[in-house]
C-alpha cells in the first residue's frame, strides 16, 4: 500500500476511534482514498470520469454516441457505497480494523460513472447518502459496466 493512502487510513481510522461527526477533513480524506481506489491516484471529477472503467451501461452509450466532452458534462462520480455509509461502517469498526481492511472496503465499492439522471433517480428514491449497490443500482435498474479502456483511452482509440 502506498504511503500516502496508508497515512490518510491511520488518520480516518483515528478519526473514527475519536470522533462522532463526520467532520469536512474526515469527508475530504475519504474523497481522496476512494479516488486512489477508483483511479490510481487523486484527481479533479473530470479526470476521475476520464480514467474511471466503471461506468454505467447508459453513461458508456453516451461516451460511445456523444463523445469524451459530452460524457463529462452529462455524468457523475457516484461512490457504490456512501461516503456516509462508510464512515458509519469505519465507526462502528474502528476498534478491529487495520489499514488493509479500510484500504479493501474503499476497493470493493470503488466510484461509478453514471448519468445525471440515474443520479436523480438514485436521489427521488430517497438514497443520496445511504444504500450499498444492491438498492443504488441492482434495483433501480441501473446497468454497470467494466470497460476495458480508460474511458479517453476508448473513445481515442476508436477515432
Amino acid at each position: 500500500m502506498d504511503e500516502i493512502i496508508l497515512r490518510r487510513i491511520n488518520f480516518l481510522i483515528d478519526a473514527a476511534k475519536n470522533e462522532i461527526k463526520q467532520a469536512q477533513d474526515i469527508s475530504l480524506v475519504m474523497r481522496v482514498i476512494s479516488n486512489y481506489a477508483t483511479i490510481g491516484k487523486d484527481a479533479g471529477s473530470a479526470i476521475v470520469k476520464k480514467l474511471n472503467k466503471r461506468v454505467s451501461k447508459k453513461a458508456k452509450d453516451i461516451l460511445i454516441n456523444q463523445g469524451l466532452e459530452k460524457f463529462t458534462k452529462l455524468t457523475i462520480n457516484e461512490h457504490s457505497k456512501p461516503i456516509s455509509e462508510t464512515w458509519k461502517w469505519l465507526r462502528e469498526n474502528a476498534t478491529n480494523l487495520s489499514a488493509e481492511d479500510v484500504w479493501k472496503e474503499f476497493c470493493n465499492h470503488p466510484m461509478t460513472t453514471i448519468t445525471k439522471d440515474e443520479d436523480r433517480k438514485i436521489r427521488s428514491m430517497g438514497l443520496k447518502s445511504s444504500g450499498g449497490i444492491q438498492e443504488r443500482y441492482v434495483d433501480l435498474d441501473i446497468l454497470v459496466e467494466i470497460l476495458e479502456e480508460a474511458p479517453k483511452e476508448l473513445i481515442k482509440n476508436m477515432g
